[in-house]
């Protein structure tokens, strides 16, 4: 049976690298020039574009994003609560946000050549290089195992804001590693405050997910020319973390 996905020959050998590269839906692909064959296996993007009366995404607001793939700027429209209710504020918000992502895409995709999944978000899986460094950076093996999923899996973040005595929140934002997931507005809260309060409370929730993500930045220990060496420590720092789990 054939199983699509990255080797992930780091931890469990059972496990595959799932952050494939993120690609433009087909309407982007036809409207520019031909780009060289991809692999079959490459699937689309999770967050696909939302379709309303003007188009891809919100009437009502705009998005944009930063590398990555969270929200840092959020507008909306004058009078825009004379168009739809408050309990349609966090729908439009993700059609807002899936347009964004569909307009990053255009742009990543516009040039000669194919991005990397680094060029397209900061969050994707790192490079080969990356991983080794990391992981020979850790000093037991829970460390490794936890570094080592933390690279493949995606993750799940929250973060709520503004807290009333009921224990309820006016806003509710998830995201996994890679995408922002949904976001919930409670409609009453909505009902009373200005467009400005609802983009401040949905910006400082992601705010908190983008620090909460794991940062993959690894210092440059080795030379660029030469992936031996590490992959060859890495080979006998992981046997190491192993013995020392098995024998303590």
């Amino acid at each position: 049976m054939a199983v699509s996905g990255f080797f992930n020959h780091y931890d469990d050998p059972d496990e595959f690298w799932d952050d494939e590269p993120l690609v433009p839906s087909r309407a982007t692909t036809e409207s520019r020039r031909p780009v060289p064959a991809r692999n079959p296996s490459v699937r689309a993007p999770l967050v696909a574009p939302t379709q309303t009366a003007s188009g891809v995404g919100s009437s009502f607001v705009t998005m944009e994003i930063d590398r990555g793939l969270l929200p840092d700027r959020i507008e909306f429209a004058r009078n825009w609560n004379s168009y739809f209710g408050p309990h349609e504020v966090g729908a439009e918000l993700m059609a807002a946000y899936r347009a964004a992502i569909t307009r990053w895409l255009e742009r990543s995709y516009a040039g000669d050549r194919w991005p990397s999944p680094r060029e397209l978000s900061t969050t994707a899986v790192p490079d080969h290089r990356t991983r080794l460094i990391l992981l020979l950076g850790t000093t037991t093996w829970d460390e490794y195992s936890r570094l080592a999923s933390s690279m493949i899996g995606g993750g799940h973040f929250e973060a709520r804001s503004g807290a009333d005595r009921a224990g309820g929140h006016a806003v509710v934002v998830t995201a996994d590693r890679r995408y922002l997931e949904s976001v919930v507005v409670d409609s009453r809260w909505a009902a009373m405050v200005r467009a400005d309060e609802i983009t401040a409370a949905v910006l400082r929730c992601c705010a908190r997910i983008r620090s909460a993500r794991p940062d993959f930045t690894a210092p440059d220990c080795y030379p660029q020319y030469s992936i031996a060496a590490p992959e060859h420590e890495l080979e006998l720092h992981r046997n190491a973390l192993l013995l020392n789990r098995v024998v303590s």
